[in-house]
């Protein structure tokens, strides 16, 4: 999950691309799960904490029922705090 999570903080604001490496693992809504990651990552004010918790945050929802909903009841949860 380490080379994924590379690639994807690679290509943060490309959300092309990171829709299509989200596709590959198992997001259905891969364009939706690029999203929510961007805004998970706007809003910590420091990206390294983010991109330290990257590898757990997709594995544990990947490991789910419901990766999407998993993702989005995340930055749902997240952004509530603001």
């Amino acid at each position: 999950m380490k080379k994924v999570s590379k690639e994807i903080i690679i290509n943060f604001e490309d959300a092309a691309r990171l829709s299509s490496i989200l596709a590959g693992r198992g997001f259905a809504d891969s364009r939706r799960a690029a999203v929510n990651l961007q805004l998970l990552r706007r809003d910590i004010s420091n990206y390294n904490i983010f991109d330290r918790l990257l590898p757990s945050i997709l594995q544990a929802a990947i490991d789910s029922p419901d990766p999407d909903m998993s993702l989005n009841n995340l930055e749902r949860f997240a952004s509530s705090y603001e």
